[in-house]
């Protein structure tokens, strides 16, 4: 338990830090793979506003990231009745991009 006691707080303690602290995230990495964010319409946990706010914050980096909403879905997005529609989404998209992206690292 003091393991997961350690990485709550640690967590918590670097949201004032978010330049150097654990949480810090590097949106303009430039090897960072495509990135899909999906959103359910009526997700009040993490809304399509945030998700359109970390669109706009990895946009400004090199790699590809695009963001899907789907209308109707709530946070629980992949136990809802339906999920099959946004896994397949996420495989088509995962799988369009990991080809586009070996290839361009082999050309």
């Amino acid at each position: 338990m003091n393991s997961v006691n350690r990485v709550f707080f640690e967590g918590v303690l670097s949201l004032p830090r978010p330049r150097s602290g654990i949480t810090r995230v590097d949106f303009r990495k430039p090897n960072r793979a495509p990135l899909l964010l999906i959103s359910g319409g009526i997700d009040h946990v993490a809304p399509p506003a945030i998700q359109r706010a970390l669109l706009r914050r990895y946009a400004a980096g090199p790699s590809l990231v695009e963001q899907i909403e789907f209308p109707g879905r709530s946070h629980r997005i992949v136990s809802q009745d339906g999920w099959e529609e946004v896994a397949d989404y996420a495989l088509d998209w995962a799988v369009s991009h990991a080809r586009h992206t070996r290839s361009a690292v082999a050309g």
